[in-house]
């Protein structure tokens, strides 16, 4: 991979991966529907965080690679598993309370 491809494609992560955390965070701030157990709020903390964590340390691999003249475009790939993890849940979580919350309209 050619090095102003890999320089475009780490700024493009940093932007959108660090956006889309915030914006899940956000997100989670701000629809307060769904009533999340402690355990499962601490799942969802614990995992934005080690997403971030994750984005910065593909972020320092590729700089250090590019300044060795390695390859090390791999670890663009790092971050993202968490990210479809976290959607997963959270959209897990969102749906669990609307279902829960039409149960209760229904019973009403």
């Amino acid at each position: 991979m050619s090095t102003w491809l890999l320089v475009v494609l780490l700024i493009g992560q940093i932007f959108i991966g660090f956006f889309a955390a915030m914006a899940m965070m956000f997100m989670a701030c701000a629809e307060n529907a769904p009533t999340l157990s402690k355990r499962l709020d601490r799942v969802l903390v614990s995992l934005w965080v080690t997403f971030i964590i994750a984005l910065a340390v593909s972020v320092g691999i590729i700089i250090v690679g590019l300044i060795n003249a390695a390859q090390y475009s791999h670890a663009l790939l790092i971050p993202w598993p968490l990210l479809l993890l976290i959607a997963i849940i959270w959209s897990w979580v969102s749906l669990r309370a609307k279902r829960d919350k039409d149960k209760k309209k229904r019973l009403t």
